[in-house]
């Protein structure tokens, strides 16, 4: 066992925060992965010390990001997204500057287009994503595990809004995990809230789970309802890239096959969690019933998605919501349940959204 295994804990339960004694640091090193195509010569992880060394620095320490929220951006976003969606997703009106038309609300989680932190390829971790959000060694491999969202259908972000992104990790936990499974994870929870000129627009939490290594096994869990509505597709590699590039995203394990297969051992490379995220919402909103806008989703990352792999995007109504919905009944609130399903017809990602009754 090396430096960097030895754990000490401070407590036991579910979850905890642990100190975890690291080697001392020796300067920046070359590192390089024996695989064929893929090395790096970025410095190693700069972070020494204990977790909650890191955590004590890390939580409640906000950034602030201000930005007009221009109509270009959505115009490659609605490239990037329709072919994915079924032919009933609405397309907003595009000017002839070709830009979304100034005062169109934002489709959903499109805000991750936005507010994106200007950092050099040289500050990030060595997998490519952001090194702020990562605690030290030897927990470098992460995977996106879920998160939720809260829209406020009172006061939607709109195009021409000049808007601040409020962002704080506010939460560092460790989940045990037997040896055997990978070892323990350390959570990271970041809050994420959207103002504009009205006040609060948008609420975000994203739960990122830290590991020394990861298992690239999938598992393999049957949902357990039949759709109300669904749609497949096949991502492909050009989806991934765009996505990438749209909301600023450099992990490799969206884009860099070597590094994917070789380094993290999967298949082929991933499809993005927020994107499955946005596809699950924007088929919701294909199948909305009439005077109704989502409010919020929760969700949480069951198994990986995959490249050049069909997935399938499901829906399933609250029964009795439904019943009173064909009844001609308008409730307040619905409740939709939402879920992705991989090619070996296994769970992908799942979660519940809410949705609230508008004016017309």
């Amino acid at each position: 066992m090396t430096l960097f295994q030895k754990a000490k804990h401070i407590n036991r339960g579910k979850h905890i925060l642990f100190n975890l004694t690291s080697a001392n640091s020796i300067g920046p090193t070359v590192h390089r992965f024996n695989t064929k195509g893929f090395f790096t010569t970025r410095p190693q992880n700069k972070k020494q010390g204990t977790v909650d060394e890191w955590a004590q620095g890390a939580l409640n320490k906000k950034e602030e990001f201000v930005e007009k929220i221009y109509g270009k951006p959505l115009v490659y976003f609605q490239s990037t997204v329709s072919p994915l969606l079924p032919q009933t997703y609405p397309v907003p009106k595009i000017t002839r500057a070709r830009e979304v038309e100034e005062g169109t609300e934002l489709p959903l989680n499109s805000h991750l287009l936005y507010f994106l932190p200007n950092y050099t390829e040289h500050e990030l971790s060595l997998d490519g994503y952001n090194e702020e959000e990562s605690p030290p060694e030897p927990y470098n491999q992460r995977v996106w595990a879920g998160g939720s969202l809260t829209f406020s259908t009172e006061n939607p972000l709109r195009v021409g809004h000049t808007a601040t992104l409020v962002s704080q990790i506010d939460s560092v936990k460790e989940k045990y995990r037997p040896i055997e499974s990978g070892g323990p994870l350390i959570m990271v929870g970041i809050k994420r809230e959207v103002f504009n000129e009205n006040g609060l627009s948008i609420t975000e939490r994203r739960e990122l789970a830290y590991m020394e290594k990861m298992s690239p096994a999938r598992k393999n869990v049957k949902p357990k309802n039949e759709p109300d509505f669904q749609h497949s597709f096949v991502p492909s590699n050009i989806s991934l890239f765009r996505y990438s590039a749209l909301t600023w995203n450099s992990h490799l394990i969206h884009y860099d096959f070597n590094y994917a297969n070789k380094v993290e051992k999967h298949p082929n490379l991933l499809v993005h969690g927020p994107l499955t995220c946005t596809l699950l919402l924007e088929n919701l909103r294909c199948n909305l019933p009439t005077g109704y806008k989502v409010h919020t989703f929760s969700y949480r990352a069951v198994s990986p998605l995959y490249v050049k792999s069909k997935m399938t995007l499901c829906g399933k109504w609250n029964a009795e919501q439904k019943q009173m919905l064909d009844a001609g009944d308008r409730p307040d609130q619905l409740k939709c349940e939402l879920w992705a399903i991989n090619d070996e017809d296994g769970l992908a990602m799942q979660g519940t959204a809410t949705l609230k009754r508008v004016s017309l």
